[in-house]
């Protein structure tokens, strides 16, 4: 059906090709997960380099709907506002980070949100539940958070991030990946490929007709990445590891946990880098932030970049003076770099290769 490359902000671009049964099948079940009809004008958001850009359009021709272009997704949320109430937007699909930025806006300065707005679908980079009771603070739409890979054919799981799900529940912890779409096998296993019991840690890999054909010609990576599936009878069945740590609850519900190259240690201190970006993010000051961990003269540190929070102008030691007093000291960035904005994909993922080098000293 199609090749493309994936992002890389996990590390080289890879081609991906995925075939038309895969493609065909996700094109109706995402139609009847997101109870698309002829009524729905779903906004065009992703660029056409992206598989999410076909999420967009694909399951909406097949309903019948409209799948209306914008000419600029680069623009911020509150100057999206006028043209999705103005070309009566029903579901949109957007980035994550781009998400929580516009729920943290519509915070700051309440207005009613487009009437026309039904559903909001999330993806891309993990949510946060603070942000889910900003946006419904502001009357919004019910949001969907859906979780895959360019070699899952897109979206493999999904969560239905209701607001009546958020009572008793912290406001940093991640939205959950959910469960996987009908036709998608997921198995969270450990590193011998047993599979984990419910709420232990493990590595998430996915299977079942949503499996890309593999890497084009890239045989070898091909074989290390999509492995023969044990836990099936069926012949010539594989499964693709995503290098995503995640537990299950026993309702079924998977919850991811970090990337697996994500969890450093830092003088004797296991940090889970996704547990950094939530204390950073908490802080008033800031709108986006990534953590990554650096070799810096010859010890492991945690350097965290954050973009500022429109109006603010933080300094970084002023940032981690605050954040002393409010975590543990070894989730305190060792290094942190302010910036206009963090830089990111087309798609909405973090561009590592266009973050800075961290400040010598």
């Amino acid at each position: 059906a199609y090749v493309l490359f994936t992002s890389g902000s996990t590390g080289a671009p890879k081609p991906v090709a995925v075939g038309h049964p895969g493609l065909a099948r996700q094109t109706h079940v995402l139609a009847e997960r997101y109870g698309l009809t002829g009524a729905d004008r779903v906004l065009q958001f992703a660029a056409p380099a992206f598989d999410v850009s076909l999420e967009e359009a694909l399951p909406t021709w097949c309903t019948g709907g409209a799948a209306v272009f914008v000419a600029d997704n680069m623009v911020s949320p509150g100057e999206l506002e006028p043209f999705l109430a103005g070309q009566r937007i029903s579901v949109v699909n957007l980035p994550t980070p781009y998400w929580a930025q516009w729920a943290k806006d519509v915070e700051r300065r309440p207005r009613p949100l487009p009437a026309s707005l039904r559903r909001v679908v999330i993806g891309s980079d993990a949510g946060r539940t603070a942000d889910l009771r900003r946006w419904y603070g502001a009357g919004g739409p019910p949001v969907t958070s859906a979780y895959g890979l360019t070699e899952s054919t897109i979206t493999a799981t999904c969560h239905e991030a209701r607001a009546t799900a958020l009572d008793g529940v912290p406001g940093d912890e991640v939205i959950p990946l959910g469960v996987p779409l009908p036709g998608v096998r997921a198995y969270v296993l450990d590193a011998e490929l047993t599979e984990a019991a419910d709420g232990e840690a493990g590595e998430l890999y996915l299977a079942g007709a949503c499996l890309a054909r593999g890497y084009h010609g890239r045989a070898a990576l091909t074989a290390e990445r999509f492995v023969p599936d044990p836990f099936t009878e069926e012949r010539g069945q594989r499964m693709y590891r995503t290098g995503d740590r995640v537990r299950r609850s026993p309702d079924g519900t998977l919850r991811f946990l970090g990337r697996a190259d994500d969890q450093v240690k830092v003088r004797g201190h296991r940090v889970e880098l996704k547990e950094v970006e939530a204390a950073v993010g908490a802080l008033p000051e800031v709108v986006d932030v990534v953590a990554r961990a650096v070799t810096h003269l010859g010890e492991v540190q945690v350097a965290a970049y954050v973009a500022a929070a429109p109006g603010r102008t933080p300094d970084a030691a002023e940032l981690r003076r605050e954040l002393s007093a409010r975590v543990p000291a070894h989730l305190v960035p060792a290094h942190l770099t302010v910036l206009p904005r963090l830089p990111r994909t087309p798609g909405g993922k973090l561009d590592p290769r266009a973050l800075p080098e961290i400040a010598a000293g």
